[in-house]
């Protein structure tokens, strides 16, 4: 019977008796590759232990350097939170007085004579006819006064003449007086 073994019998054997061989090489290249490192471990531990401090000191500078800096740093966001809520509140500021501006601009606008040339305001046009006014009355006046000082200039003339005629009249009268009795004789 030993003799009656099929090939198929003994390639099944023989695959796995190599599977059995292949894991124990894949066992032995790990315990190898465990006792290279157990070897090499010693080494790690210290290089490793020397960058964790390391790490460690790097940053307890990194924290100091940061606290000594989180005040500057916590004073310059306030300093810059004041100095955005002035500029917010400027702009409001401007906002409003533009507001106001433009308000007034639409005001003036209805302050205005539309000539198709250019715009006159309202109140400059009532000033421009009252200085009309005015400067008309002291012309009238003027006009008033140099006819009353005419007349007073004519009347004092035709005083004078009167006078002298009066003067004249009485010469007249006197030589009258003295001459009808010259006539008489």
């Amino acid at each position: 019977m030993a003799q009656t073994v099929s090939n198929d019998a003994l390639w099944e054997k023989l695959s796995e008796i190599d599977r059995k061989f292949e894991k124990f090489i894949v066992m032995q290249e790990s315990q190898a590759a465990a006792q290279e490192q157990n070897e090499n471990m010693p080494g790690l531990e210290k290089a490793r232990d020397t960058i964790i401090t390391e790490i460690r000191q790097q940053i307890t500078l990194l924290d100091k350097h940061n606290d000594s800096n989180f005040g500057a740093n916590r004073q310059n966001i306030e300093i810059l939170n004041k100095n955005i809520l002035s500029a917010i509140k400027h702009t409001r500021e401007v906002n409003d007085q533009l507001k106001t501006y433009i308000e007034s601009q639409k005001e003036d606008e209805k302050n205005h004579f539309n000539i198709k040339l250019f715009k006159v305001r309202k109140t400059s046009f009532v000033i421009a006819v009252l200085g009309l006014l005015v400067f008309l009355l002291i012309v009238f006046c003027m006009k008033q006064q140099n006819d009353y000082t005419l007349m007073a200039n004519e009347y004092y003339k035709q005083m004078i003449a009167v006078e002298h005629l009066k003067g004249e009249i009485k010469d007249l009268k006197n030589i009258n007086e003295i001459s009808p009795g010259k006539k008489k004789k």
